[in-house]
This record gives C-alpha cells, sequence and structure tokens, in this order.
C-alpha cells in the first residue's frame, strides 16, 4: 500500500474495510474500538488525518506524526488497553504531505489527482 492507495480509498470513502479519523489534538479515543471491531472480523485499514464533512473527507494531516506513532506504540503495546497486538512495524506508515496536491484533498476538489 502506498500514499496513492490511500488518496484512492478517500476518494472512494469509508467501507467495511477502511476507517477515516481525523486525530487533529492526538489520538482518537474511538482508534481502539475500531481496531477492535476490524480485529474480530475481517481486518481492515485506518487512515489518521482524514478529516469527514457531511459524507466526504479530506487529508488535513496530523499536527505531529512522529508523536501520533510513538503514542501509537505505546497504547498498542499496553496490554491495560489493548489484549490483542497484531499490527506490526511493516503495518504503520507514516506519509509526509505531498506539496502539489491542493488542500483539501477530497472528491470535490477538480484539482485533486491520485498519482
Amino acid at each position: 500500500m502506498n500514499a496513492s492507495d490511500i488518496l484512492a480509498a478517500v476518494n472512494a470513502g469509508e467501507d467495511k474495510d477502511w476507517e477515516f479519523q481525523s486525530a487533529k489534538g492526538g489520538m482518537p479515543g474511538s482508534l481502539w474500538e475500531t481496531d477492535n471491531a476490524m480485529v474480530n472480523t475481517d481486518g481492515g485499514v485506518i487512515v489518521l488525518g482524514i478529516k469527514e464533512h457531511d459524507g466526504d473527507f479530506a487529508v488535513h494531516g496530523l499536527d505531529d506524526p512522529a508523536k501520533m506513532e510513538k503514542d501509537f506504540w505505546t497504547t498498542i503495546n499496553n496490554r491495560g488497553k489493548v489484549n490483542v497486538h497484531l499490527p506490526g512495524q511493516h503495518d504503520v506508515r507514516t506519509y509526509p504531505e505531498t506539496p502539489n496536491h491542493p488542500k483539501p484533498a477530497d472528491k470535490t476538489n477538480p484539482d485533486w489527482r491520485a498519482t
């Protein structure tokens, strides 16, 4: 999976295999509920830094991606919070913002292209 795959999924919207969460201001509390739901079904992909407005999704990034990744690993390794640890290092990726994609990058912006 690469950044283009994620942008294409953002354009298509959420489904049972894809969950988008904002994460502005820190790790969303609902992340762990979503993780549990996916672990107990067919799995899926959770993407942070995606904002929803009226059913449309837009990339808006994370304030501090390195801290978000550190907080993720700290929490997922905490057996008091998460009792089954499935993701490995290769399952968590951080993508830099792409300057040639205008914000918001969503299906209503005609200048956005998933490349």
